[in-house]
């Protein structure tokens, strides 16, 4: 059977989809630092408030269920598309609607007790009731994901993300300047009516492609049954749902904890949530840029190594594997050096904030290990071992948990104890899903030319891209040209080390530009 359905090599996937996420998350970073300055340091804290909570809400739907699509949809492919993909789509879309509409009414039944005793603000109340369609909008959106990615066709999901981002963004700044003046209650309504409003239409969008793609489609598959039940779906996406939700839950958990533990230590109210703003709203943005890279690899990986699995590929499933760690740790410690050198100067120039840089710097040295926790995570998902992630995500989130506790009411840490506990949690986190990746895949790893040659060639890079930005801060360039010029020589000297080093051999350059680019499909 003629499979008609879009291919899309691994690597060019993973390429495209992280130019998406970058576009996606600039704007998304240009948009949050209009708001930071709207709203001031303590206003941003309050907004965050309402995200730990809106995020494990969405987490419990739209985090399991469309990687158990993905993969279950990629199987079915691999084995030649036989058995039907739309019978086990519409299973997915009625156990994730029941799921959803379920979540929906408790959280509008509970807001109350939400915003007056869980968060403390009761000014949270009104920013949580309009985000709460959002619940079973983004569950009904992600199973579309899961669909296009177990398929390998990564354009619509692409889209979706642009489309939300940019009727976001429109329609929040076109009602501040239309109605301006506003007050900063005022400025979070309108923010949060346009987050509705984007995912709405992005979700129409993909029901729209999904409605083309199975029209074409069904001649192949129609009258052929499904091998997978709810069970099936629930047995893979369980898990994966524990894992974000314990993450959402040790965010919520935290946006309780670090205001009040900093109050402990001795700092008042106002400054300790002001802190906190700076903390979610400023230095992890900053921190997880490179994360559209490595949420692109994690989203492809796991329907790709599902076909390995599916026609026992073991082989490549490694080859695959590797290339997954290379990708990631490459990525890593290029935004290591760059946000050690320029941490400072961009806090001030993006936020005014001279603090960030103070958090940020300490955080982005060991950057490697939040990485390799997402791309290792993902790994064991493809590879049927969702399980062996889930102990291993409880383990590193409870000493986060007991760190955070107790170095941060400690006055000789305060801040300094949260770095502590981020850095603690995910290195363990990341080993451990490390370890069971190589026993389980009995993987070989190149730790010479995966790891050590990339810190190496950071280091490097660090130390060119301070010397130069600190050279032509004594000229009359602009803050913003100075950090981008230096930025831009730092990744340029970064590559070349790399390639000097024998870590991107001349024959793998070759390689990506001919399959990538002259292929594009593989």
């Amino acid at each position: 059977m003629k499979n008609r359905y879009n291919k899309t090599s691994l690597i060019y996937g993973t390429i495209m989809l992280t130019l998406t996420n970058v576009f996606v998350r600039a704007l998304g970073f240009a948009y949050r630092i209009f708001l930071s300055r709207k709203l001031g340091s303590y206003s941003m804290g309050v907004f965050q408030l309402i995200f730990p909570i809106y995020f494990t809400a969405i987490s419990i739907i739209s985090s399991g269920l469309p990687i158990a699509v993905s993969r279950l949809v990629a199987e079915q492919k691999a084995i030649g598309g036989r058995y039907s993909i739309k019978k086990f789509m519409q299973k997915a879309f009625i156990l994730t609607a029941f799921i959803s509409i379920i979540l929906f009414l408790l959280l509008i039944s509970s807001i109350n007790l939400i915003s007056s005793k869980i968060l403390n603000d009761s000014r949270t109340r009104i920013p949580l009731f309009i985000l709460s369609p959002d619940i079973v909008i983004i569950a009904m959106k992600s199973v579309f994901k899961g669909y296009f990615y177990g398929l390998n066709d990564i354009t619509p999901p692409a889209m979706s993300e642009i489309i939300e981002q940019l009727i976001r963004m429109g329609i929040s700044i076109g009602l501040l300047y239309l109605l301006w003046p506003l007050s900063n209650e005022q400025i979070i309504y309108i923010s949060t009516f346009s987050m509705v409003m984007g995912e709405l239409l992005s979700l129409l969008y993909l029901h729209y492609k999904y409605g083309n793609q199975e029209t074409r489609s069904k001649v192949e598959h129609s009258n052929n049954k499904s091998p997978y039940t709810a069970k099936d779906i629930i047995n893979i996406a369980l898990p994966i749902t524990a894992i974000r939700l314990l993450s959402s839950i040790m965010s919520s958990i935290n946006s309780i904890l670090i205001p009040n533990r900093l109050i402990v230590s001795g700092i008042t109210n106002r400054d300790a949530v002001s802190l906190y703003g700076i903390i979610s709203g400023m230095v992890l943005p900053l921190l997880f840029l490179p994360f559209p890279m490595i949420s692109a690899l994690s989203t492809l990986i796991i329907p790709n190594l599902s076909e390995d699995m599916a026609n026992r590929n073991f082989k490549n499933l490694q080859i695959k594997i590797n290339k997954t760690l290379a990708i990631t740790s490459i990525t890593a410690f290029m935004a290591t050096g760059i946000l050690v050198a320029l941490g400072e100067p961009i806090g001030i120039l993006l936020y005014e904030q001279s603090k960030v840089g103070e958090i940020l710097i300490p955080l982005s040295c060991f950057l490697i290990f939040p990485c390799l926790q997402q791309s290792l995570s993902s790994t064991l998902h493809g590879i049927g071992k969702q399980n062996i992630a889930s102990i291993n995500a409880i383990i590193g989130n409870s000493i986060e948990l007991l760190c955070i506790y107790f170095l941060i009411a400690n006055p000789e840490f305060r801040i300094k104890g949260f770095i502590i506990a981020f850095v603690i949690s995910s290195a363990i986190t990341a080993i451990l899903n490390l370890i069971q990746v190589i026993r389980i895949s009995k993987l070989h790893i190149n730790f010479l030319d995966i790891f050590i040659k990339p810190a190496f060639s950071a280091c490097i890079m660090l130390s060119i891209t301070r010397f130069l930005f600190n050279s032509l801060s004594s000229t009359l360039c602009l803050p913003m040209t100075n950090i981008i010029i230096s930025g831009l020589t730092g990744c340029i000297i970064f590559l070349i080390s790399l390639w000097a080093t024998g870590a991107i051999p001349s024959f793998a350059i070759k390689n990506f530009f001919r399959e990538n680019f002259k292929k594009g499909i593989a």
